[in-house]
């Protein structure tokens, strides 16, 4: 759209391509905010190599750009799984589970169905291996008990 707003008129655009005019103005907006933020992101790249005469790699400046913006990488090792072996075991589960044997019409639907999997089913109910074979809510109840009585 943006390409082409010398010959056409962006509301009758947003109107055929059944887009707000807000939601295209705005998207506009975000764009140059990215922009902005990689420009940034660009001259603190430039900054970090001239300090370093010119010297560092990829590895030393992002080291160096996490360093200066107090941001701690993940702790395992190339290799190592673990730091989202979680994670990729309930979208495992998610997928096996649910999405596999479903075919979504609309993303709301989508949407719907998987908060009511995740929220209904897999928090409450589903019996977690992790869990000695117990759904969270019955996991947690017990864990309550034992604190209560110790």
């Amino acid at each position: 759209m943006k390409e082409h707003k010398m010959s056409f008129n962006i509301s009758t655009m947003c109107k055929i391509l059944k887009v707000s005019q807000s939601c295209y103005y705005q998207w506009i907006k975000q764009g140059s905010i990215v922009h902005k933020v990689d420009e940034q992101l660009n001259e603190l790249i430039k900054e970090i190599f001239e300090q370093s005469r010119q010297t560092y790699g990829t590895r030393r400046i992002r080291e160096a750009l996490m360093k200066k913006h107090g941001i701690v990488q993940s702790m395992s090792k190339k290799g190592d799984c673990w730091d989202n072996a979680v994670s990729e075991s309930f979208f495992h589960t998610l997928k096996t589970e649910l999405t596999h044997h479903e075919n979504f019409q609309t993303k709301a639907e989508a949407n719907e169905k998987i908060f009511e999997y995740i929220e209904i089913f897999y928090n409450r109910q589903r019996l977690h291996s992790s869990n000695n074979y117990m759904s969270p809510v019955e996991f947690e109840e017990k864990m309550l008990q034992k604190e209560i009585v110790a």
